[in-house]
């Protein structure tokens, strides 16, 4: 027979794992997804920025815990004009610029393998980056 005591003992395992940090936003990105938000509904705003809805829910109510410069840039590239210099493709707003990073290389298209060969000396590129929390490259 089973005690009591043993089956109201708390498990250990996935259920027990610790919810992740909220990382702070800056407040220029705040403030932008605050109004942002009040201008369209929560999927276009992901839409528009190429992340989750439930990212842009954590933002809008201050409780992010994603990569904070990753989010700001995107922010900053559609909403601000923050734009970046490529080599390959000339200037591109940040958010453009994440994105041409996140694409597999494709040997058959001579600007992808240009782009891929660029991005590895790239200041702007995210590995080349400092630290989660530095500043982020502006140009």
């Amino acid at each position: 027979m089973t005690n009591i005591k043993e089956r109201s003992t708390p498990k250990k395992g996935p259920a027990a794992k610790k919810p992740p940090p909220v990382k702070p936003l800056p407040d220029d990105v705040l403030r932008i997804i605050s109004v942002q938000a009040k201008l369209m509904t929560g999927r276009e705003l992901a839409d528009k920025l190429g992340v989750s809805t439930s990212a842009v829910s954590q933002a809008v109510n201050n409780k992010f815990v994603g990569n904070v410069d990753r989010f700001c840039l995107r922010v900053r590239g559609v909403f601000a004009g923050d734009s970046v210099t490529c080599p390959v493709l000339g200037t591109l707003t940040t958010k453009l610029c994440l994105e041409q990073q996140g694409k597999p290389i494709a040997y058959t298209n001579p600007v992808r393998v240009q782009v891929q060969r660029a991005c590895k000396t790239c200041p702007h590129h995210q590995r080349n980056q400092p630290p989660q929390g530095g500043e982020p490259h502006d140009q």
